[in-house]
């Protein structure tokens, strides 16, 4: 079954994301799982944690008809060690929060070389940043988006990094998506749907 549906708010608390996302019909939906415009952001508390899967429940949505988006900080190929790093940190408090919550992936772009690096060198930063994060959690993967090729930012960053991830589980846990991809035919969407 592929879902469809939007980015819905948390707003008033992560339990209101599936109710909204029903509201309007939605076979899935996108939802942030912290402020996006903040580095860093504390566990979600049991009882949120209890109202959040009710709710998802309740909605009839399951943890793989969710895919929470990543905050816009984070840019992993900062050539900025101090600034990766704290990306990192970001990246790993995002992927603790969803494995507390019981979702299974996270939507992230992987970042931008700032135009101060190779995007070879910035692609190799993304693949230790993300090994690096994958190695201290587990159960979720990470989708990685693609972008539109400004700032920056490779437009084949996914496919270089993928390339360059050594660890055994990244494969597994690390998805390939694209941002502006053009879906005008039957056949070019369903290559994009089997990646």
């Amino acid at each position: 079954m592929y879902c469809v549906g939007p980015h819905v708010s948390i707003a008033g608390g992560l339990e209101n994301a599936p109710v909204n996302a029903k509201a309007v019909g939605a076979t899935g939906f996108g939802m942030f799982v912290k402020n996006q415009r903040q580095w860093k952001a504390s566990l979600p508390k049991k009882g949120d944690v209890e109202n959040f899967r009710k709710a998802m429940a309740e909605n009839g949505y399951e943890p793989r008809q969710v895919l929470p988006h990543a905050g816009y900080l984070i840019n992993l190929a900062n050539p900025d060690d101090a600034k990766q790093q704290q990306s990192l940190d970001s990246l790993v408090c995002e992927l603790k929060i969803c494995e507390t919550l019981g979702l299974t992936m996270l939507n992230l772009h992987p970042g931008s070389s700032l135009k101060l690096i190779p995007p070879e060198a910035a692609c190799d930063r993304v693949a230790d940043a993300l090994n690096r994060a994958l190695a201290e959690t587990s159960g979720v993967a990470v989708v990685l988006e693609d972008t539109a090729g400004a700032g920056g930012c490779s437009t084949r960053v996914w496919t270089a990094t993928a390339i360059r991830c050594p660890t055994a589980a990244l494969p597994e846990r690390a998805i390939p998506s694209t941002a502006g991809r053009k879906l005008r035919t039957a056949r070019l969407y369903m290559q994009m749907v089997q990646l």
